[in-house]
């Protein structure tokens, strides 16, 4: 029983040294743990936060987008509301070129003029203004629908008559002129004729 007594005593001596180690080693255990999920805490913030950084700004970019698609399509509209009430304005502008023909009635003729520029000066007022089609023939403001031959050098690419007004609404051209060109024939011209 002596035996056993100090086989007990042994044991438990073993355990309270392993004990008393114990701690030391497992608190740098512990102290390493902790640490090491402060780190991965820490990591797990750092893309949470990332992740955030990049859905707001994805989210700003699209509320761009969505603006910026907005305003086009609001635009476009407009454009689209303006350029229907042209062909209006075409006819009440062919309205008047008849009403002046005729002399039978000049107050028709006074009240489609004054009509016209009514309606002229409303489309103003919203942007939308007639263009200046006189000059050179500009493919990007007018559509040439004939040429007619001149005598001069210099009418070459003139625009020599509008067959319908060209519209622009800001910067926008919103309906080009339809024009008639000028063109020089070379072989018709007195000027190039040799004097020798």
């Amino acid at each position: 029983m002596n035996t056993n007594n100090n086989q007990n005593v042994d044991e438990h001596m073993n355990d309270e040294s392993a004990v008393e180690r114990e701690p030391g080693a497992s608190q740098q255990d512990r102290s390493a743990e902790l640490e090491a999920a402060l780190a991965d805490r820490d990591a797990k913030l750092r893309e949470a936060v990332a992740l955030y950084e990049n859905e707001k700004a994805m989210h700003a970019s699209s509320v761009k987008r969505l603006e910026r698609d907005s305003i086009r399509k609001l635009e476009t509209s407009k454009e689209d509301f303006f350029r229907s009430f042209l062909e209006v304005l075409d006819d009440v502008d062919r309205a008047v070129a008849a009403a002046d023909e005729s002399t039978r009635e000049p107050s028709l003729a006074e009240g489609m003029r004054l009509l016209a520029n009514r309606f002229d000066s409303k489309l103003r007022e919203h942007g939308v203004q007639r263009q200046n089609s006189s000059g050179r023939f500009d493919p990007k403001r007018h559509e040439a629908v004939a040429t007619v031959d001149v005598n001069r050098l210099e009418q070459d690419g003139e625009i020599v008559d509008v067959v319908r007004p060209g519209y622009t609404m800001g910067e926008r051209l919103l309906r080009p002129a339809l024009v008639t060109v000028g063109a020089y024939a070379a072989s018709s011209s007195p000027e190039l004729t040799d004097s020798n």
